[in-house]
């Protein structure tokens, strides 16, 4: 299953504390209940861009989004987010039980999901739109830090 990408938006992150405005700006630009398929490197901020968007709609602190990379998916009121970095087959999405997670949610972000797109569409309803945000980390210029990430917004038809 193929599915087609269109750009929807693009910010640039120069510091962390831009994430704010890039949340409220990526709620601006989507619409509920949405898929969100997380991609970027290893360290490029999928699992801090988040945490921020958590505690803008449920008002959650760091502490309460910890990153799933072991437990694989956590929730928390209107929010679910996922990491499917250790998932090796496609057979695994269907024992997650996604359904049931998701079940009167309306945001869920997915990391390293996008290997795993058709099997993630076949767990969703049909009132979810699903979205891509790609986050690309720059190349320093003259070794200054922090180096800045470009997030882009997808919608995957």
């Amino acid at each position: 299953m193929v599915m087609q990408k269109k750009m929807i938006k693009s910010w640039t992150c120069k510091e962390e504390r831009d994430l704010d405005f890039i949340a409220k700006d990526f709620l601006k630009h989507t619409r509920s209940p949405m898929a969100v398929i997380l991609t970027g490197v290893v360290g490029a901020g999928k699992t801090t861009f988040s945490k921020y968007f958590a505690r803008m709609i449920a008002g959650a602190s760091d502490e309460c989004v910890s990153s799933p990379t072991y437990s694989i998916i956590n929730e928390m009121e209107n929010f679910v987010h996922a990491d499917f970095f250790r998932v090796k087959k496609s057979s695994e999405i269907i024992h997650l039980e996604i359904p049931l997670y998701i079940e009167g949610k309306q945001y869920f972000f997915i990391e390293w999901g996008i290997d795993w797109l058709s099997e993630i569409k076949k767990e969703l309803n049909s009132s979810f739109t699903i979205y891509e945000l790609e986050i690309i980390v720059s190349t320093p210029k003259k070794n200054i830090l922090p180096q800045e990430r470009i997030f882009s917004l997808y919608v995957l038809d």
